[in-house]
């Protein structure tokens, strides 16, 4: 198909929107990427270039993209890399993805590759977000931190991008489009991205230049406007919240195949933008609770400190995590998008699941250490972080009458960070202690046991005030009955029943094939399990309880009853952190 370039309308609008006598930082290194796709039923090809001054020593380190997310040996979607200028030469470095550029001392290099999908066939559910280059017929996904090659360049070095062409036809969306005179693209935000092209159809919201980006494709049980209209709803109320004016914010949307019975929910949010995947079966309700926590994340913690480094980044989580849980609940009741009742289901979840994880106890080391290999691993820090900050709040309130809470804390962090601005960011977790300490709390014992050594945390009877406690009972442990990841594995054959188990009782047996889930919560013990299998050809209901024989001291909020409207309205005000 033939392309049409981009190039020049980029370059319009930049220049339109220079301010008067004001030249825009030149950029050390420019990245051009095309798409092109001359068969429809083929996948595209995608190929990025980027130019920059080598080293005045002639030797200039290139780094390849290494591990993100969870992905490692990400270099393979890198393929033949070649240079061009100052007689350059490439040669191998320390590791599989570093290269070393030999070449006239300063000259002009020209770096050019291929990105490829390394992993066959379309995105499917898999339990992991796919975050590796996808390239289907018809369309891109692409991250920044998962395609582009860097030359070892301090993070602030200003670079410019520019999407060359793509083929006639097809839309295109990226936040790199942000950056502008006034929002200059450094290195290190370039790998802070998401790029679609093909068959999206975008949606926008607010005003021009400064308003709400929705790129999807696929069929979804709500309307494209519906989605964007409830998107800028939490997007409003987090600008509200943390007192920002509007700035450009992109969604992007991927559909996800999956087996039957299969859902899947997740996203990853970015500086400016995130990037949402999700089984095509998802409920628009479902998906605000991921939406509003993955743009929350544009704040908690990027706008109000740094993570560690590294290996030691996931033990900071019950914070990035957890906080941004925590406000995501309470933002989502303050602006309308919940009710009580569904922040009563989704708290009582939470609690319910925290209360039954095998891990529990485990030491904040071991969340360093797991959190991208082991699912339960991965969820603890968003429940330690939630009941923290929850626990903290309560503290807060009650120890200045309602007068504060933990949104003047995390308001003055914001304050600080922008106070900051020009020095080196502090790390989130340093400055919030600092910043709890301010407030009257000192949160150095609760952070010792909850986090660092793992005691379990309950949450005071009265965080909700009279009248509504916080209970505790005994609850059931999660028990599907058969084993779930190799039914999966087998593409929907049951597999691993177990003979003493609920699933057993309620006649399912292995070999039966699953065509799909009709009810249920998995990890819900009390959520009625319904699947429609194929036996012998007969199709069939089997439904039962997941419910093992183990037992777990487990709380939960008892609200009052519908009637009661005054009591209810001042749990509401409490969840919603009003005054």
């Amino acid at each position: 198909m033939p392309s049409r370039t981009l190039a020049a309308l980029a370059a319009a609008l930049m220049l339109a929107a220079l301010p008067p006598a004001h030249a825009a930082p030149a950029a050390a290194v420019r990245y051009a990427l095309s798409v092109t796709a001359h068969d429809p039923a083929s996948p595209p090809r995608v190929h990025v270039a980027l130019e920059f001054s080598g080293e005045a020593d002639g030797e200039t380190e290139l780094i390849l993209p290494q591990a993100w997310g969870g992905e490692e040996h990400l270099w393979r979607v890198v393929r033949d890399l070649a240079v061009e200028g100052g007689g350059a030469r490439l040669e191998p470095g320390a590791d599989s993805a570093r290269r070393v550029l030999r070449h006239a001392p300063g000259a002009a290099l020209r770096v050019r590759y291929e990105v490829v999908q390394d992993r066959a066939g379309a995105p499917r559910a898999t339990g992991r977000n796919p975050y590796r280059p996808v390239l289907q017929p018809g369309f891109v996904h692409l991250l920044g931190s998962t395609i582009f090659v860097r030359p070892g360049l301090d993070d602030a070095t200003l670079v410019s991008f520019a999407a060359d062409s793509v083929p006639a036809g097809w839309s295109f969306a990226s936040d790199l489009e942000h950056a502008g005179p006034r929002h200059p693209l450094a290195l290190g935000s370039l790998f802070e991205c998401v790029i679609v092209a093909g068959d999206f159809r975008i949606v926008r919201r607010g005003p021009a230049g400064r308003g709400l980006r929705v790129a999807l494709r696929g069929e979804w049980p709500f309307s494209d406007a519906e989605f964007a209209d409830r998107l800028e709803r939490i997007v409003r109320a987090h600008r509200a919240f943390w007192r920002e004016r509007d700035e450009p914010f992109l969604v992007t949307v991927l559909p996800l195949a999956a087996d039957p019975g299969v859902y899947s929910l997740g996203g990853t949010g970015l500086s400016d933008a995130f990037a949402f995947f999700a089984t095509g079966a998802t409920d628009a309700a479902s998906m605000s609770r991921v939406l509003a926590h993955e743009h929350l994340h544009a704040w908690i913690p990027n706008r109000i400190g740094r993570l560690s480094e590294g290996a030691n980044e996931a033990g900071d989580y019950w914070f990035s995590e957890g906080f941004t849980d925590f406000y995501t609940f309470r933002l989502l009741v303050r602006d309308g998008l919940w009710s009580l009742d569904d922040y009563a289901r989704e708290l009582n979840e939470l609690l319910s699941r925290h209360a039954r994880s095998p891990v529990r106890e485990a030491p904040n080391a071991r969340i360093a250490s797991d959190f991208w290999s082991n699912a339960d691993v991965r969820d603890l820090p968003y429940r330690r972080g939630f009941l923290l900050a929850m626990a903290w709040d309560h503290r807060l309130r009650a120890a200045s009458g309602g007068r504060r809470d933990l949104d003047d804390v995390m308001l003055d962090l914001r304050r600080a960070w922008r106070q900051g601005r020009g020095r080196a960011a502090p790390l989130a977790t340093e400055a919030l202690a600092a910043a709890l300490r301010r407030a009257g709390l000192d949160p150095t014992p609760d952070l010792e046991r909850h986090i660092v050594r793992g005691e379990p945390m309950a949450l005071p009877a009265d965080v909700f005030g009279p009248g509504a406690p916080i209970e505790t009972f005994q609850s059931s442990e999660y028990a599907p009955g058969f084993d779930v990841a190799a039914t999966q594995a087998a593409q929907g054959v049951v597999a691993g029943v177990d003979p003493a188990g609920p699933a057993h009782a309620a006649g399912l047996r292995n070999g039966m094939r699953i065509v799909k889930r009709e009810s249920g919560s998995p990890g819900n013990p009390d959520v009625e399990l319904v699947y429609l299998v194929e036996d012998g050809g007969v199709e069939r209901r089997i439904r039962y309880l997941p419910r093992g024989a183990q037992r777990f001291p487990t709380q939960r909020l008892a609200l009052h009853p519908a009637g009661d409207t005054a009591a209810r309205e001042r749990v509401r005000r409490i969840a919603a952190g009003e005054r």
